[in-house]
């Protein structure tokens, strides 16, 4: 990948990006791709974990909180 009108900026050198960041974008982008492919269930119970952690610092900080309750599941 090439930036034009920039010679250094910590991602790209020379106009081009450094080898290490094209490595982390390809890893994020597979890993997006491999949470797409996934069931729409199991979409839910990632979203449901994200939830059981963020409501602890969201109340902390005074905002409403709630973790999705999921039939047969808590």
């Amino acid at each position: 990948m090439e930036k034009q009108g920039c010679e250094e900026d910590g991602i790209y050198k020379k106009g081009k990006m450094i080898p290490a960041m094209e490595k982390v974008i390809a890893v994020k982008s597979a890993h997006r791709k491999r949470l797409a492919a996934l069931p729409v269930p199991e979409k839910i119970r990632i979203l449901v974990r994200m939830q059981k952690m963020a409501t602890p610092i969201l109340k902390v900080r005074g905002k409403d909180a709630w973790v999705w309750k999921i039939e047969g599941k808590e």
